[in-house]
């Protein structure tokens, strides 16, 4: 039971980081651009 719960909160770990780069790439994103503007 907790290798499960340990896979599945690895997983959501993974997630949960893969999501915080996204916004923060599209925040650099914004930024550079109002730069640039």
């Amino acid at each position: 039971m907790s290798k499960v719960f340990a896979r599945a909160s690895a997983r959501f770990m993974a997630i949960m980081m893969q999501a915080q780069a996204q916004a923060q790439a599209k925040k650099e994103k914004e930024t550079r651009s109002e730069d640039e503007g």
